[in-house]
């Protein structure tokens, strides 16, 4: 049940951090989104409540909603986008 309430916060996370990149850019937005997953993880392992587990995989699954988005657009500007398929192995 924690897995799929993770999964759910990343469709917001998608929509929410990809309006956000048009304010910090794809490097910054990719890096605040790292940073929030970071300590979700290393909580998970002292949590011992049932509600934190929910708030750490809300967390968790918003970031990993904008890590999803941002790092094909990231590779993009860093590599050029007619690159994208030879560097994501298609």
């Amino acid at each position: 049940m924690v897995v799929s309430f993770a999964g759910g916060a990343g469709i917001p996370g998608r929509l929410l951090v990809g309006a956000a990149v048009a304010r910090a850019g794809n490097q910054r937005a990719l890096m605040a989104c790292i940073m929030l997953q970071i300590p979700a993880l290393f909580l998970f392992i002292v949590t011992r409540e049932a509600w934190a587990f929910y708030v750490l995989a809300a967390v968790f699954g918003f970031a990993y909603g904008g890590v999803s988005l941002l790092v094909p657009a990231t590779m993009a500007s860093f590599f050029g986008p007619k690159n994208i398929g030879t560097i994501f192995g298609v």
